[in-house]
């Protein structure tokens, strides 16, 4: 396995290529103190019996697609990034998974972040999923500055194209359906 510190500008660390945002394993690894200090269950504890059991199933098995989603994501990314060394890119990255989202190794760090809160049960590791997402968005946008400087105009109609994390429902310019016209008032 091949861990690299990334050049200056382009934060973290890189295991084969892909981000390992600190901020994620950070916040897991002090949710598991806090837990065993004062357990924070993701199902309510007035729910006792059958519906304890069911939810905490639910709950099991929503976070396990989220770390396989999140896994998958992040597979299909080094797959398309295959040969750019993300830590210095020579060219700007947009196919696969980076034509739908411009960051989607971190959307696939929030999704296993989320993944594992709900797969076992802690609301603790749920509860620090926010500020992790804040810290990697302040580097998300250190390296998409970077981008910017270094790629110019391809990076600026790629940026207004492509968001930063949540693919978009419908694409660009493809009109919402009509809504009908409201109804007029009724006349007395």
């Amino acid at each position: 396995m091949r861990c690299t510190a990334a050049r200056p500008g382009f934060g973290g660390v890189r295991v084969r290529n892909v981000p390992v945002p600190p901020a994620h394993v950070v916040a897991l690894v002090l949710a598991v103190p806090a837990e065993r200090w004062w357990r924070w269950p993701i199902v309510p504890r007035r729910l006792t019996g059958r519906r304890a059991r069911r939810a905490r199933v639910v709950s099991a098995a929503a976070g396990a697609a989220a770390v396989v989603a999140g896994a998958a994501v992040a597979a299909r990314s080094v797959a398309a990034a295959a040969d750019v060394p993300l830590d210095d890119p020579p060219v700007l990255v947009v196919d696969g998974p980076y034509a739908v989202t411009r960051n989607p190794m971190y959307g696939a760090w929030v999704l296993v972040h989320a993944g594992v809160a709900f797969l076992v049960g802690s609301g603790w590791a749920l509860a620090t999923l926010s500020a992790a997402f804040l810290a990697v968005d302040r580097e998300v946008r250190r390296e998409e500055a970077l981008l910017a400087r270094r790629f110019g105009v391809s990076y600026a109609r790629y940026r207004a194209r492509v968001p930063r994390y949540a693919p978009r429902c419908l694409p660009r310019g493809v009109p919402r359906a009509a809504r009908p016209p409201p109804a007029a008032a009724p006349r007395p």
